[in-house]
């Protein structure tokens, strides 16, 4: 039952709050789950409450950029945004989601702070050692452009 009622909000939020605005953060598609016999769940979006609370927590000291791999249609990304990260970038594998997200960024007027790669995480080289040096991504760039700085 609290499967459902997850989806019925997701799908609520959709069709009142984003999609009036062009928007498209939630999930509504659980087709990939059962295609792939449970080994891909498709796109499950993060609660936003949930996300202001964790990036509330975080010592911007310290923490600088910050790297979504898997970032499904951005709804992490842009809530990151809210916050004084120097870099956001976002790693998604399947093309229709990067590229969903990208839409939703240049609709919000986040495009020029956040950048979604459509990139294997597993083949993307643009991770990098060090606290702080995680990665290298602008606006646009390709997961063959991104290096630590």
């Amino acid at each position: 039952m609290e499967k459902w009622r997850r989806y019925l909000l997701f799908l609520g939020e959709y069709l009142f709050l984003e999609k009036p605005r062009g928007l498209d953060f939630t999930m509504r598609d659980i087709r990939l789950y059962r295609k792939s016999a449970g080994k891909y769940h498709g796109y499950s979006k993060t609660d936003e409450k949930h996300l202001r609370e964790i990036f509330r927590s975080l010592d911007f000291s310290r923490c600088r950029r910050l790297l979504d791999v898997g970032c499904g249609k951005g709804v992490v990304l842009k809530e990151a945004a809210r916050f004084p990260f120097e870099r956001i970038a976002g790693i998604e594998l399947q093309k229709k989601l990067a590229e969903t997200a990208e839409r939703n960024f240049r609709i919000l007027g986040l495009a020029d702070r956040i950048s979604c790669l459509q990139a294997d995480a597993e083949e993307f080289d643009g991770y990098a050692g060090g606290a702080g040096q995680t990665f290298r991504a602008g606006s646009g760039a390709r997961p063959e452009d991104c290096a630590s700085r």
